[in-house]
């Protein structure tokens, strides 16, 4: 067991054990990034909360059947599925996270930009859209990724890149930026950080 992994043991053998401080612990540990993912893939606050509440409720109703994993992949993981049972009944739409990541040489992003790429991220595929919420915003890597998609590597990088392409000629097409070159290269103004051209 690695260093990483014996905290997530304590806490779970204290939540086994009726400690309902554990479980307060374990909802304040991950509460934000289990939000966040859900707002990423509902795109409106009232559903990302409901379904913040769900997966909570799914985790700590599922927790005998936890392997030992790092916890963080597992709830997350328990958070992407509560999602996509939720879209497959409607579609929704509303607000969407902050732009996933800033370009170094800007300060932030216009009012305007971001509002597209807010509407841009709806229009991807859920799981691109996902992959770039987990990766861009929450700062997972693309093994982190793919244990919480239960993916291979190579599997998230190609959704990576496609979902980073997609994003980009939507934002091209709508005129929100300019556009790329015959070679696929953007330029200094991209939003990102990345240039979409290029695999993960």
């Amino acid at each position: 067991m690695s260093r990483n992994e014996a905290p997530d043991h304590r806490l779970v053998q204290r939540i086994h054990a009726g400690e309902e401080n554990a479980r307060t612990e374990l909802v304040d540990l991950l509460l934000p990034e289990v939000y966040r993912v859900c707002l990423g893939m509902l795109g409106n606050t009232h559903d990302a909360e409901d379904a913040t509440q769900d997966a909570f409720v799914r985790v700590f109703r599922f927790l005998h059947h936890w392997d030992g994993r790092p916890l963080k992949p597992w709830v997350l993981t328990i958070a992407a599925n509560v999602c996509r049972n939720l879209r497959t009944g409607a579609k929704v739409y509303g607000e969407l996270p902050q732009q996933l990541e800033e370009h170094p040489s800007s300060a932030g992003c216009a009012p305007a930009l971001e509002g597209a790429i807010r509407e841009g991220l709806l229009t991807l595929r859920e799981e691109y859209r996902l992959v770039l919420v987990l990766h861009h915003q929450l700062n997972q890597p693309v093994e982190k990724v793919g244990q919480i998609l239960q993916k291979p590597i190579g599997t998230v990088k190609t959704w990576l890149s496609r979902g980073r392409k997609a994003l980009w000629l939507w934002l091209v097409e709508g005129g929100h930026v300019e556009s790329v070159s015959p070679r696929g290269e953007t330029g200094p103004g991209e939003p990102f950080g990345f240039n979409p051209a290029k695999e993960a």
